[in-house]
C-alpha cells in the first residue's frame, strides 16, 4: 500500500475500513505510509486546535466496557473480586470526541467519572487464547466512563446508568502499541478542574487486555473498530465522603501515560436528542480523531 492508496482510506466515515485494510497488511506499512502522507503535503491536515475530534472510531460496532476490574476499585465498592470478567455494553450515540461538550439527559442529575483505558480491535477475533490477544488489538486510546449514579437501581440498570446520550467520550488519540510501552504498568489519572481524583494504573486491574479480549471472543466476535474499556481505577465520586458528582462547566480530563489527554466539558441537561459523534460530520471543523504511532 502506497500513501496515496492510504488517503482514500483516512475520512471520519471510513475509520472502520482503515483498520480492516490494516489488518489485512502490516502496521509498519501503514504507519509509514501516513508518515508519507503527512509529510508529502502538510498543509492539507489543519491543526489539531482548529478542529474538533471526534472519537478515533466515531462508528464502532460494539463498545463493550469491564465493570469492577480494579481491586482497589472493588474494594471501595464493598464488593469482592469478580471471578470472571463482566462486562456492559454502551452505544454509538453515547460516543463523545475529544474536547466535546457533554450535555446529559435532565433525567441525569448525579453525573460521575470514570477514567479508564480503552482497546480498539484492528482484526477479526473469534476464541482467541490470551496469549495471541494482542495481535487483534490496533491500538490504546481513553474512554471516560460517565456514570448516572441517581438511576442505578441493581444490575438491571446497568445500561440506562452508562449508555446514555455522549456518555462515553473517547480520544484524543488511537496509539499504536508499538508507543505504548507496558500494557501491564500504564499508568493513568483522571482530574476534575485540575483536581485529581484518580491516580493509578493497569497494575491493579483483576484482568488485563488480553483476559478480557480471550473472555469475549469465546462467544462474540469482534471486527476492526470495536472499543473495549478495561475499568476504571479507584477514586469514583460515588464512593467519595461527601459524594462527589460533575456539575455544568465542570472540566473533566483523563491523562494516560504514552497516550495523551481527553478532555471533555459537562455543558446543561439537554433534551435535544443527541445522535453520536458521526451526526457532526457535515461540519467541516469536525475531523475524525487521530492515529499515533
Amino acid at each position: 500500500m502506497d500513501h496515496h492508496d492510504l488517503s482514500a482510506e483516512i475520512d471520519a466515515a471510513s475509520v472502520r475500513r482503515l483498520l480492516t485494510t490494516a489488518s489485512e497488511a502490516d502496521w509498519s506499512t501503514i504507519t509509514a505510509s501516513a508518515r508519507q502522507l503527512v509529510v508529502a503535503d502538510p498543509s492539507v491536515y489543519p491543526s489539531v486546535n482548529d478542529v474538533a475530534l471526534l472519537p478515533p472510531v466515531p462508528d464502532p460496532q460494539k463498545i463493550l466496557c469491564l465493570g469492577l476490574n480494579s481491586k482497589d476499585h472493588c474494594e471501595e465498592v464493598g464488593v469482592p473480586e469478580p471471578a470472571i470478567p463482566w462486562f456492559f455494553p454502551k452505544w454509538p450515540t453515547s460516543l463523545a470526541g475529544h474536547r466535546a461538550t457533554v450535555h446529559p439527559a435532565p433525567a441525569v442529575t448525579q453525573l460521575d467519572w470514570e477514567g479508564e483505558i480503552a482497546v480498539v480491535i484492528g482484526s477479526i477475533a473469534k476464541c482467541v487464547p490470551a496469549e495471541r490477544a494482542l495481535e487483534h488489538v490496533a491500538g490504546i486510546t481513553i474512554l471516560n466512563d460517565l456514570s448516572a449514579r441517581n438511576l442505578i437501581r441493581g444490575i438491571e440498570t446497568i445500561a440506562v446508568t452508562k449508555a446514555g446520550d455522549s456518555q462515553a467520550p473517547c480520544g484524543p488519540a488511537l496509539v499504536t502499541l508499538d508507543e505504548v510501552g507496558d500494557l501491564a504498568d500504564l499508568r493513568y489519572r483522571t482530574l476534575v478542574n485540575g483536581i485529581v481524583k484518580q491516580d493509578g494504573g493497569t497494575t491493579d486491574y483483576i484482568f488485563g487486555i488480553e483476559e478480557a479480549i480471550a473472555s469475549i471472543s469465546r462467544v462474540i466476535t469482534l471486527v476492526p473498530g470495536d472499543i473495549i474499556s478495561m475499568g476504571t481505577l479507584p477514586g469514583v465520586g460515588l464512593c467519595r465522603s461527601p459524594q462527589e458528582f460533575l456539575n455544568e462547566g465542570d472540566l473533566v480530563e483523563v491523562d494516560a501515560d504514552g497516550v495523551g489527554t481527553l478532555e471533555t466539558t459537562i455543558g446543561s441537561p439537554s433534551a435535544v436528542p443527541q445522535l453520536g459523534p458521526r451526526a457532526g460530520e457535515s461540519d467541516p471543523k469536525v475531523k475524525a480523531g487521530s492515529t499515533a504511532g
